[in-house]
């Protein structure tokens, strides 16, 4: 089913479309939470909890998905990955982090560059986890899931400029790993 009957079926008549919803898109949710919480010890049942708990935020909040911006499928996916990620966190377990970007190809792009997205998507995570704790933490709640500094500084216990100055810090320590200081500076001239 495309993704306009889809919407205009979740809309006009739920008890029809949360079904179809969950029929086309369950296990591509399922495989992407799976690949997330890979090498953690969270049982499998997580991975149908938070297949669920994708599936429903979708649907409970259909107003914030913009088809402009994405596709059903897309937007999942980042859901998807979100919630595995909170679910990592609540089990203590932030030190795992996705190995790749979860990059996957779409039609018509060019493999070289989406393997040398994917490439330097991992160099970016193995630098972010030599971080240490908290400052990985942060950056991830940050950078990667989009959380404000308010929200992060109330998880972590901390004050709002206290993690502001720690990302801050860290942004700064991960240029100079990665090597993109200079880079960042003649832009920010031009």
């Amino acid at each position: 089913m495309h993704d306009e009957a889809l919407l205009r079926t979740l809309r006009e008549k739920p008890e029809h479309g949360v079904p179809l919803l969950t029929k086309q898109y369950a296990p591509l949710v399922a495989s992407v939470i799976r690949g997330t919480l890979a090498g953690s010890s969270c049982p499998s049942s997580d991975v149908e909890d938070c297949t669920a708990d994708t599936l429903s935020e979708f649907y409970l909040h259909l107003d914030r998905y913009d088809p402009a911006k994405s596709s059903v499928k897309t937007y999942l996916c980042l859901i998807a990955r979100h919630r595995a990620l909170d679910r990592l966190r609540r089990r203590g377990l932030t030190e795992v982090l996705p190995e790749d970007g979860g990059i996957e190809l779409a039609d018509g792009a060019d493999l070289e560059d989406t393997v040398t997205a994917a490439e330097t998507r991992q160099e970016v995570f193995r630098a972010v986890r030599a971080l240490g704790q908290p400052d990985t933490e942060i950056i991830m709640r940050k950078y990667y899931l989009g959380q404000p500094s308010r929200e992060i500084a109330a998880a972590m216990h901390m004050s709002v400029s206290r993690v502001d100055t720690r990302a801050h810090r860290a942004v700064a320590r991960l240029r100079e790993m990665l090597g993109t200081a200079g880079a960042e500076e003649s832009k920010g001239r031009k």
